[in-house]
Parts: C-alpha cells; structure tokens; sequence
C-alpha cells in the first residue's frame, strides 16, 4: 500500500480568480472571466501534493453555499 498523506482543512473557502485582460494600475477594469476553485490550506497542500505525484487524503469541515460548491466539485 502507497503511503498517504492526510490534509485537514477546517475553514475551507471558495477562491474566486478574475482575470484581467492588459491590467494597468490606477485605471479602471473589467474582469475577462471568473473561475473559481475550492481552497483553504489543506485543500491548496493536496492539490500540490497532487500535481507533484503524491498521494493525498483531503478531510475537514463543510457547510453553507461554499460546501455545496466543494461537494460539488
């Protein structure tokens, strides 16, 4: 059996990146698009975990509408 590594993740959050096409400081701006990603330290560390080819377990608390979102993800 691989080992696992366990992320605990008690106050998860749903990031919202808005990308911004030719952002210039002191003007104004319109976002380009929206995307959003389940986040929160242990969610974040997993997620590297992940891309660097370990094997990871995510566990920790939801509620609300950004646990509906992570459930959904």
């Amino acid at each position: 059996m691989k080992n696992h590594i366990l992320t605990v993740t008690l106050n998860p959050a749903v990031d919202k990146i808005v990308y911004v096409k030719n952002f210039m400081p002191g003007e104004d701006f319109g976002g380009e698009r929206i995307g959003l990603s389940a986040g929160g330290k242990g969610i974040n560390v997993s997620r590297v975990l992940k891309i660097l080819g370990g094997e990871t377990v995510v566990t920790g608390l939801i509620a609300g509408r950004a646990g509906d979102y992570i459930k959904k993800g």
